[in-house]
């Protein structure tokens, strides 16, 4: 995500002692014609993020 909400303190890290590299990560909505523009936010920034080349190999 471009706009980092930990960084700028609008999130804190739940289980800041919990490695988080090479996780799986699910995205569930119900099927429906039309997907909420909050939600299609949300699945935009995951893939955004997910996708991205590794920091570590870059």
């Amino acid at each position: 995500m471009r706009n980092c909400s930990l960084r700028q303190g609008d999130l804190e890290m739940a289980l800041p002692d919990c490695p988080f590299e090479n996780i799986v990560v699910h995205d569930v909505w119900p099927v429906t014609r039309a997907l909420a523009p909050k939600v299609r936010v949300v699945v935009d920034a995951l893939v955004e993020h997910f996708s991205a080349p590794s920091r570590d190999n870059a």
